[in-house]
């Protein structure tokens, strides 16, 4: 297989972006000029909380009533959790990565967690935990994003929307930036979002200037647990962030034969015997 040199060389670029990526957001986070620890998060919170007043935020399931600084978080998505926590929410239930599965806090955003007492909620292929959900006592609910947990949101809305505000975040919107913008509204924490913003456009210039790209596409082949492998999908997380540093990724959801593995649309399952002609 002559992939294998170049492969690593990608995974090299895709580890340094990733390592990288937390750490722009541990800088974007600090508002103070110490050593960008955590503690940052009290000043995060109190500029978010006098900036935020009641107001309305317009969704793909209507316009919502959202409270002046919310106190009590729930965050129905794995993935929008470490945004919630930038953007200064107390985040007080998240549910895990994967439905039926278990998840511990992203190391990311794990001490905003067990300064929050954030309580991860179970979930499932059928649905939303709603009565821990509600046992929360949230005056808050955010969810969606792609994925299956835009499909239960919106199927529990009429639940949801009983119990505290809730914004649903769009099944296309799979930016960090479009969700963040949904999420900053929702939180009023416009002024962070438009730091968080500036930092990681800053971050992004210097790293293009930087590296020396590959000529060519780039592809993405990933295996799970059984060692069964698929093509990230062009269009969705890393692929496509990574386009702002130069990488240009293969159109793999334009290649015939290769299915989404789940409801996100992230991951395309290439049959083993086609490993080689699929990444050649």
């Amino acid at each position: 297989m002559r992939l294998s040199s170049s492969r690593v060389y990608r995974r090299s670029l895709q580890a340094v972006a990733v390592v990288s990526a937390a750490a722009l957001v541990t800088a974007a986070c600090s508002d103070s000029g110490g050593d960008g620890s955590q503690d940052s998060s009290s000043t995060t919170t109190s500029s978010t909380t006098a900036s935020a007043a009641p107001h309305t935020v317009n969704t793909e399931m209507g316009s919502v009533e959202v409270p002046a600084g919310p106190k009590r978080v729930v965050v129905l998505g794995y993935r929008l959790t470490g945004l919630a926590f930038n953007l200064g929410a107390h985040v007080k239930g998240t549910i895990p990565e994967m439905a039926g599965g278990s998840s511990d806090a992203s190391q990311a955003w794990s001490d905003a967690s067990a300064s929050e007492g954030t309580t991860f909620l179970p979930w499932f292929p059928d649905g939303f935990d709603i009565a821990g959900i509600e046992a929360l006592d949230p005056d808050l609910i955010i969810g969606g994003g792609p994925g299956l947990e835009h499909e239960h949101a919106v199927q529990a809305y009429p639940e949801l929307e009983q119990i505290a505000p809730t914004v649903v975040i769009g099944e296309d919107e799979t930016s960090w930036k479009d969700q963040a913008e949904i999420m900053a509204d929702a939180l009023g924490a416009k002024k962070k979002l438009a730091k968080m913003t500036k930092n990681y456009d800053e971050f992004v210039s210097s790293i293009r200037e930087n590296i020396n790209a590959p000529e060519g596409d780039v592809g993405y082949l990933v295996f799970d647990a059984e060692g069964r492998p698929y093509a990230a999908n062009e269009n969705i997380g890393l692929p496509a962030e990574l386009t702002d540093i130069g990488l240009e990724p293969a159109k793999y959801s334009q290649m015939p034969g290769l299915e989404p593995a789940g409801a996100s649309g992230e991951l395309l399952a290439v049959p083993p015997e086609r490993v080689e002609e699929v990444f050649d």
